[in-house]
C-alpha cells in the first residue's frame, strides 16, 4: 500500500511529540554551544602562542611520526589577526546563544561546558560526531530523509586514510547518554542549592526545556 503524504506528516508529528526528540533537541542546542566554547578555548590559547616555520616543521614530523600523517608545516603556521577576528565571532555567537537562556539556565550551562570541558575533556570529533547524528536523528523526526540516510550522516573521518567511516550507533547512544546525564546533574545540583537557601525541599530530578 502506498503510503500518502498525509500518513507521512502523521508520523512525522507523532515522531516529533516523542520525548526523545525533546532529548534529542535539547543536547543538539547544548552541544552547538559548547562546540563554540571549545573553539573559544582553543583559539584563546593559539592568540598566546608564537609558532615559528622551524617549530612548525618539528611538530608536523613528530605528528607524522605518530599518526602517519603528511601534514605541511604552513598548515600549522596561522595569522593571529585573522585569529583574533574569528575568535571574536565566536565569541559573540557563543554570547548570543547563551542570551536566549534565562539567567538561572544560563548558569546551568556555563557550568556544563567548563565540565565538559576541563573535566570531562571530550574531545572534538566526540562532540561532532554526535552533533552531525543528532542533526540527522532530528531531520530524520521532520520526515526531511529516511532512515537510511540517517545512517549515512553518523560518521566519522579517518584522518589517516582521509576518508569517511560510519560510526556505530551504540557508540553514538552511549556518549549521548554520557553527556546528558552529566547536564542533568549539573542541573539538578543547581536547582538544589537555589532551594536549600530558600528553605524549600530539595528535588529528586530536574529536566529542563531548550528547544530549537
Amino acid at each position: 500500500m502506498k503510503t500518502t503524504q498525509n500518513q507521512m506528516d502523521q508520523l512525522s508529528k507523532s515522531m516529533m511529540d516523542h520525548p526523545i526528540c525533546g532529548r534529542a533537541m535539547l543536547m543538539y542546542t547544548l552541544l552547538t554551544g559548547y562546540s563554540l566554547f571549545d573553539s573559544i578555548q582553543i583559539k584563546k590559547d593559539c592568540t598566546k602562542t608564537d609558532i615559528t616555520y622551524k617549530d612548525a616543521e618539528f611538530i608536523a614530523d613528530k605528528f607524522e611520526e605518530v599518526t602517519g600523517i603528511n601534514i605541511a608545516p604552513t598548515n600549522l603556521l596561522f595569522d593571529k589577526n585573522q585569529l583574533a577576528d574569528d575568535l571574536l565571532d565566536d565569541y559573540q555567537e557563543y554570547q548570543f546563544l547563551l542570551n536566549s537562556y534565562d539567567e538561572n539556565t544560563r548558569s546551568m550551562v556555563i557550568s556544563f561546558y567548563h565540565h565538559l570541558f576541563y573535566n570531562r575533556r571530550v574531545p572534538h570529533d566526540t562532540v561532532q560526531i554526535l552533533l552531525n547524528a543528532l542533526s540527522a536523528f532530528i531531520q530524520y523526526a521532520c520526515g526531511s530523509i529516511n532512515k537510511k540516510n540517517l545512517k549515512k550522516q553518523i560518521i566519522d573521518i579517518d584522518l589517516q586514510k582521509m576518508k569517511i567511516v560510519p560510526v556505530d550507533s551504540m557508540y553514538v547512544r552511549h556518549n549521548f547518554i554520557c553527556i546528558e546525564k552529566d547536564f542533568n546533574d549539573i542541573c539538578l545540583k543547581k536547582a538544589n542549592r537555589i532551594l536549600k537557601q530558600a528553605g524549600e525541599e530539595p528535588l529528586s530530578k530536574y529536566s529542563i526545556d531548550v528547544s530549537i
